[in-house]
């Protein structure tokens, strides 16, 4: 990231991550470097841009102790148990309800209750007891 607003980078770090962390540069202060300001950012454009959990992130955060400023992650999309368990599963492959209420942390009900959304919207069903993603028309 450059003091007059540009990024240059070379054809190996153009991924989305490296991308939104030298904007994370731009949008914090010049002494700001890797600090609480900028980490908070960095959540916050993560989660509206790759739609990662915020909260996940912080909770990451917390665990390896890196500071970061709450206030700076601003306004992020909340992510639903529904959503919450479409990406776990086109994630990590088809599981049962007790597999995905421990995965997810809540009870098998509260997976049964949030799976009723995909599945109105034909987005998956169950199969043998699992839950599967149907195949998405492109």
């Amino acid at each position: 990231a450059h003091t007059s607003h540009r990024i240059t980078l070379p054809l190996w770090a153009r991924h989305p991550t490296i991308i939104l962390h030298e904007a994370t540069h731009l949008l914090t202060p010049l002494n700001e470097a890797h600090g609480p300001r900028f980490v908070g950012v960095m959540i916050g454009l993560f989660a509206r841009h790759l739609g990662y959990d915020a909260s996940e992130l912080m909770a990451l955060a917390d665990e390896a102790g890196v500071k970061y400023d709450a206030r700076s992650i601003g306004k992020v999309p909340a992510i639903n148990l529904s959503q919450r368990l479409v990406r776990t599963v086109k994630e990590h492959g088809t599981m049962s309800e007790m597999d995905l209420a421990c995965w997810l942390d809540c009870s098998d009900l509260q997976v049964r209750a949030a799976a009723m959304t995909p599945i109105k919207q034909g987005a998956a069903r169950w199969l043998r007891h699992k839950l599967v993603l149907n195949a998405q028309p492109s």
